[in-house]
C-alpha cells in the first residue's frame, strides 16, 4: 500500500509540473564559417582578431555563440549571422 501511495504522489507531482516550456531561438550555427571567411579575407586585422579571442576572459565558446546569435555588430567582426 505504501509503494503505491508513493507512486501515485510521484505521478502526480509529474503531472503538476508538465507543461509547455519556452526556449530561445537555435543559433545559426552555418553563418559561422561563413563569418570566419569574410573576417580571414581582411587580412591582419583577423589574425589580431584571433589573438584578442584567445585571450578573451569569457573563453572562445563564449564568442563564438555571441557571433552565432548575431550579437556582435560587422565593425567588430564582419558577421553574415547578423538579420
Amino acid at each position: 500500500m505504501r509503494r503505491l501511495l508513493c507512486l501515485s504522489a510521484a505521478l502526480a507531482l509529474s503531472a503538476a509540473l508538465a507543461g509547455p516550456v519556452a526556449a530561445a531561438k537555435p543559433a545559426n550555427q552555418a553563418c559561422l564559417g561563413q563569418s570566419v571567411s569574410a573576417a580571414a579575407a581582411q587580412g591582419a586585422a583577423y589574425g589580431q582578431l584571433v589573438a584578442t579571442t584567445a585571450q578573451a576572459n569569457q573563453g572562445v565558446g563564449a564568442i563564438v555563440q555571441a557571433i552565432q546569435a548575431g550579437q556582435l555588430p560587422d565593425e567588430v567582426f564582419p558577421n553574415t549571422c547578423n538579420p
